[in-house]
């Protein structure tokens, strides 16, 4: 699963907090914990990548394996990422492409593969889907 965040324009340092904060806090729900044990590997793979505008996107958190048991030091993790890509106008197929070709970087297996995107805008930059 890649979760693909919004840092364009639109969202002030505020709204990034909160999204990202929430992102984190999410991965200590036992809910969220359980969901992620009782898959078919008992893990998951996760990568974070932040993205603006076309040429704007960067992977803040690397894949990383994420178990019922280290989910909260990942979810802690997210929490603290700071905003690395530039400010910039909204691109959200540039950031489904950027997704798409780093799945192809993934040293692991899945059977499915997952892009969540948040985004507080509509695609106003770089390419259609």
């Amino acid at each position: 699963m890649i979760l693909a965040v919004d840092c364009s324009y639109s969202v002030d340092e505020r709204e990034y907090n909160l999204q990202i904060g929430a992102i984190g806090a999410a991965f200590a729900q036992p809910e969220i914990r359980q969901a992620i044990g009782e898959g078919p590997s008992g893990s998951i793979a996760l990568a974070l990548v932040q993205w603006s505008s076309e040429h704007s996107q960067m992977t803040a958190l690397p894949w990383t394996r994420v178990t019922e048991q280290n989910a909260p030091a990942v979810g802690r993790q997210i929490s603290s990422v700071p905003r690395l890509t530039a400010d910039g106008a909204t691109s959200m197929a540039a950031a489904v492409y950027t997704c798409l070709d780093y799945f192809g970087q993934s040293e692991f297996q899945a059977a499915r593969r997952t892009i969540d995107i948040s985004a507080d805008g509509r695609n106003n930059n770089g390419p259609y889907m």
